[in-house]
């Protein structure tokens, strides 16, 4: 049995980097970057470095497959005593020798839902293959880190069994009940003893022809989604529109659609205005008798109603709001 690495937070980690990224910047400006740190022959850890000032160096040393040691790392224990790493300006990075395994690139390791279920908090599942079998009918907004998106669930399965992934924003619209995906890059989440899964900023989602026999379970049953159908005259709107860089996905805080170029706030990147992610919601106001009603409009719905008609992209937001007063009877 392979040796697992002590994770006593005093001790140095020793191995190979893989898998460096660009280096990133986050919603509140901070500049990081992420690697995969390899310390034994078939042991992986994922790190996150928040110094830049070393991008280059931790470079060279995966394109040279050269071994290093970290000092004062911070270890986060997570599933089977497993561990991810944090590396802050404290943490000294030195080439080293004397290493006993030799430089091997982490395999793309596909996992089922027995597996996943019965991992904890903020794990990485590079690979799941499932069949979306129950969506949401609704989606809620939320607010993260002062931004307001857009989440709907759904349950996906395999042979193994079901679970629950929250889907967000523009991935939403990526899938269709019965439907068999790839689904990369997701993130394990706990809540009450349930094990669940998100999409993250990196999730690929693609078709796949492959069938899935899913378990008999009441998970898989067919949901009635209850609607209603409203037919009054639309007495008012109101709409709020942010752009996100596609890159670093910070809010602009100032930027006029009706230019062919916008420069990132944040990363400082210029782009096409069309590059830049639109997210949209807001409410409409039906007159009900002597009172009105307000209905909340998500996202992923609106977006899909303009859509219909006009390019979203140049659009502020008097523009839909103008746009959705002419609409209906």
């Amino acid at each position: 049995m392979e040796k697992k690495t002590d994770v006593n937070e005093n001790d140095p980690i020793v191995g190979y980097f893989h898998g460096v990224s660009p280096i990133k910047t986050s919603r509140k400006n901070t500049r990081y970057f992420n690697a995969t740190v390899q310390t034994a022959r078939q042991e992986y850890h994922q790190a996150v470095f928040f110094t830049p000032e070393k991008y280059n160096s931790i470079v060279t040393a995966q394109k040279n497959k050269t071994p290093v040691k970290l000092n004062n790392a911070r270890k986060t224990i997570g599933f089977k005593d497993d561990y991810d790493i944090q590396c802050t300006r404290e943490t000294s990075i030195d080439v080293t020798t004397g290493v006993d395994f030799t430089y091997r690139p982490p395999q793309d390791t596909q996992l089922n839902v027995a597996e996943i279920i019965n991992m904890t908090n903020h794990q990485s599942i590079l690979k799941l293959l499932a069949t979306v079998c129950n969506i949401d009918g609704a989606s809620t907004m939320v607010t993260v880190r002062d931004s307001e998106s857009e989440v709907k669930s759904c349950q996906v399965g395999d042979q193994t069994g079901t679970i629950q992934l929250s889907l967000w924003d523009g991935q939403i619209d990526l899938v269709q009940l019965g439907k068999t995906y790839m689904f990369t890059n997701l993130s394990t989440r706990s809540f009450n003893g349930k094990t669940t899964l998100t999409t993250t900023r990196n999730t690929t989602i693609m078709h796949s022809s492959t069938t899935i026999t899913l378990p008999n379970t009441s998970n898989t049953n067919d949901f009635e989604t209850l609607t209603n159908t409203l037919t009054q005259t639309v007495e008012g709107s109101t709409i709020t529109i942010k752009k996100l860089c596609p890159k670093c996905h910070s809010t602009q805080q100032s930027i006029n659609i009706k230019e062919n170029f916008h420069r990132c706030t944040t990363c400082k990147i210029l782009r096409k205005q069309s590059s830049y992610i639109t997210k949209c919601n807001g409410a409409l106001i039906f007159k009900m008798g002597e009172d009105e009603l307000s209905l909340a409009i998500p996202n992923s719905i609106l977006t899909k109603f303009i859509h219909k008609e006009k390019d979203i992209t140049f659009l502020d937001a008097q523009d839909i709001e103008e746009y959705l007063l002419t609409c209906g009877p």
